[in-house]
């Protein structure tokens, strides 16, 4: 068993190597000190099997053809590396990377186009990440983390009626997602229908008690309606839940004014 890396320069790094393997060898190596490989490095594998009489460990007596599988008595060599980028803003180019090749692979993979979406959408590449989050939803239509992803990224681009049938689909798959609602409630608002999105709203805020998000959205909705002792409730609480927020701050201190001003009146 080989494996190796080709540096850049063409030279060789060992990375494991066992003249002669023993399947109680079959594990997890750390290294003492991990080997820093420079980029363009191309890591590769070597494996030799030996099926004949000749190899006192082959637990097959007679000698038997070896087909690709899953069993120990399978052809089912691989080396898996465990690999950390150099840089910390490196990891999502990383993870981005290792998702594009599986997808070569399998060009339909589901967790790797949302895997892909999701790192895209936090590497702020949005519109690649719609693509992405739109093959995960064609592979798996009734999966609401994908709808709801799709949804999200939608409502990032300002294209909240886009986002509204996806976000709808996943609320109506699973009515107890609460970032799925949230982000239907975002969507309806940003559509100008604000009842229903503060129906919303009030469930997220019913699943998830200390969610600020979903109090800000509640006491701004209740304070444009002159609905004001309410509001100061929602803004309250979520002052009192992220004491930087500063908009929240604000619209409770014009709450309290006003409600101040029409005692004085």
């Amino acid at each position: 068993m080989q494996g190796y890396a080709t540096l850049p320069d063409g030279t060789r790094q060992w990375l494991i190597r066992i003249r002669e393997w023993d399947l109680n060898w079959q594990a997890v190596f750390r290294y003492a000190r991990p080997i820093s490989l420079p980029g363009g490095s191309v890591i590769t594998m070597r494996w030799t099997y030996d099926n004949s009489r000749h190899n006192p460990r082959n637990p097959s007596h007679p000698p038997r053809r070896v087909r690709g599988g899953n069993k120990s008595t399978d052809e089912m060599a691989h080396v898996w590396v465990q690999v950390l980028p150099a840089k910390r803003d490196d990891l999502k180019l990383l993870q981005a990377a290792l998702m594009r090749h599986r997808l070569r692979r399998s060009p339909g993979d589901f967790v790797a186009h949302t895997n892909l979406g999701a790192v895209l959408q936090a590497m702020g590449e949005l519109q690649e990440a719609v693509e992405h989050f739109r093959a995960a939803v064609q592979a798996k239509p009734d999966a609401v983390a994908a709808r709801n992803n799709l949804g999200g990224v939608l409502l990032e681009l300002g294209k909240p009626a886009e986002a509204l049938p996806h976000l709808r689909a996943a609320v109506r798959l699973q009515p107890h997602h609460a970032n799925a609602r949230y982000n239907l409630g975002t969507a309806l608002l940003a559509s100008g229908n604000t009842d229903e999105a503060f129906e919303h709203f009030q469930e997220v805020a019913r699943l998830r008690p200390d969610d600020a998000g979903a109090h800000y959205k509640l006491g701004s909705i209740l304070a444009a309606r002159g609905e004001l002792t309410e509001a100061g409730v929602h803004l309250g609480r979520v002052v009192e839940l992220n004491p930087d927020h500063a908009d929240a701050h604000y619209k409770l201190g014009r709450v309290l004014a006003v409600q101040n001003k029409n005692r004085l009146l």
